[in-house]
């Protein structure tokens, strides 16, 4: 028996290694991607942090802290830039395949080895904007580590009790609305084996314990009202109503690629359980667990009210268990080997694509994103300088150019949406005193944003900045100290005279 068991742990770990290899070498595939915005401000905010920045009174963006924290502490490892991302994406979808592996072999090695092969395959879905480290994949890979914890028990103990509200309490320090998934264990109340009632205290003095000392940290500083005002005032305005929320969560064409990978999950997971539930055959206990996992993601998916693709990462891992554990359901799993062949045809199909193309998928304006990146290594090249300004969304400018915001990193709505917006705008207003080289103005992101429009002419005056028409193009207009505008210029020239020379 202990053979047999030795074999199977041995069979896991060598899959488990290979698809490790596997997420490796899909990243890769995409190393060089523009990804979507946010993940771009996250590492530039990072940079800032380890440069004595602070984050909120001096770097404004609207999550909580241990997103940027995180960019922070990759860049210590590898540096600032692409290989962040890419050590981030891998680090993270490995985590989280082992977490389902995990929650896979609750039903036997079978279901562990299948759940990874559904992992790989779906992980990063261009269609979910899978490959990026948005805050969902940090998100992945605890709470299904917290599902891990609750489903593989056979009584809810004090320690774990513990350690799942310390989980959840980490994914809320990436979206404050993770708070709901401590809601998970509270499906087996009527448990008597498995729940232990008291315990269940143990959750809430756990998320207690992570949150008492990041909010000292921000009242030590004196940066409690802006604390406050991001993550609850700034947020809840930003979700709007939550009952209009829920409602248009049942519209597929809110966001309807996200659910080309999504849908073979579903239909496996849907199928096996209505066959279930009619031959009684079901281990109540896990499925339970499992399928208030699913109804909490539905929720937690629906609360922002923005139904962006890489929120619907977040259905990945209960679906893949769900879909994987469907092995003891049949003799053969026919089921699992048609929805397998679906998803590698996406998969195929998506690594298939330029990494340009990937770039374009994630953006809401894609060629501004993209010009933003060719942009931000040309500035490198012309303004010798650390700190530049870019007005409008364009984070890209200070990511692929390795400079350092002189207002601080936000984004062109949250001056128009923001009760904190007129500080925002007095912060670009006030950008002199880092005496940046440049300004870049977006105008796709700022079109119709007077506020921002009125603020140019007064930048470029106070900044002694000229605009510079061998660097501007029709999606941004670029400024340049007198000094290097005419060096821009010049290096224009030349380039045009070696391509006239070729």
């Amino acid at each position: 028996m202990l053979s047999k068991v030795t074999k199977s742990t041995g069979v896991i770990v060598a899959i488990l290694a290979a698809a490790f290899f596997v997420i490796a070498a899909q990243r890769l595939r995409t190393y060089d991607q523009v990804p979507n915005r946010d993940v771009l401000l996250y590492g530039v905010v990072g940079h800032e942090l380890l440069n004595g920045r602070q984050l909120y009174s001096d770097l404004w963006d609207h999550k909580p802290p241990l997103i940027y924290v995180s960019y922070a502490f990759a860049e210590t490892l590898v540096g600032f830039g692409e290989q962040q991302l890419y050590l981030l994406a891998v680090v993270l979808a490995c985590w989280t395949a082992a977490a389902i592996a995990w929650c896979g072999a609750r039903v036997g090695a079978a279901s562990a080895a299948w759940a990874l092969s559904l992992w790989v395959l779906t992980w990063n879905s261009a269609s979910l904007e899978g490959n990026q480290p948005n805050a969902e994949l940090f998100m992945n890979a605890l709470l299904i580590t917290a599902f891990g914890v609750v489903v593989t028990a056979s009584q809810l103990t004090r320690q774990r009790a513990v350690v799942f509200g310390a989980l959840v309490a980490l994914v809320t320090l990436f979206k404050p609305y993770g708070l709901i998934y401590a809601l998970l264990p509270l499906v087996l109340l009527t448990d008597r084996q498995w729940m232990i009632k008291r315990n269940l205290l143990a959750i809430p003095v756990a998320i207690a314990a992570v949150w008492i000392p990041v909010v000292w940290y921000f009242v030590l500083t004196n940066r409690t009202a802006i604390f406050v005002e991001t993550l609850w005032g700034f947020n809840r305005r930003y979700a709007g109503s939550t009952p209009l929320n829920l409602v248009g969560s049942v519209l597929l064409s809110l966001t309807p690629l996200a659910y080309i990978v999504l849908v073979p999950l579903i239909a496996i997971v849907a199928i096996v359980g209505w066959s279930q539930v009619r031959r009684g055959g079901l281990d109540p206990r896990p499925w339970r667990l499992l399928l208030a996992y699913i109804a909490i993601t539905h929720v937690a998916v629906a609360l922002p009210g923005r139904f962006f693709a890489h929120y619907y990462q977040l259905w990945l891992p209960p679906l893949i268990v769900g879909a994987a554990w469907s092995v003891t359901t049949f003799r053969r799993p026919v089921l699992l080997m048609v929805g397998s062949v679906c998803l590698l045809g996406l998969q195929i199909h998506d690594l298939r694509l330029d990494p340009d193309e990937w770039g374009r998928r994630a953006n809401v304006l894609p060629e501004s994103a993209l010009e933003a990146r060719h942009l931000g290594a040309e500035l490198r090249r012309t303004a010798e300088c650390e700190f530049g300004l870019n007005i409008g969304s364009e984070v890209g400018i200070y990511f692929y150019g390795h400079f350092r915001p002189a207002a601080g990193v936000f984004y062109q709505s949250h001056v128009d949406n923001s009760q904190l917006g007129g500080e925002l705008l007095e912060r670009i207003r006030h950008s002199d005193r880092y005496r940046p080289c440049f300004l870049t103005v977006g105008t796709q992101t700022t079109a119709g944003n007077e506020q921002l429009k009125r603020v140019v002419p007064e930048l470029t005056s106070s900044l002694g900045l000229k605009r510079s028409e061998n660097l501007s193009d029709p999606l941004f207009d670029v400024y340049l100290r007198r000094s290097e505008s005419a060096m821009a210029i010049h290096h224009g020239a030349v380039e045009s005279a070696s391509l006239g020379d070729r």
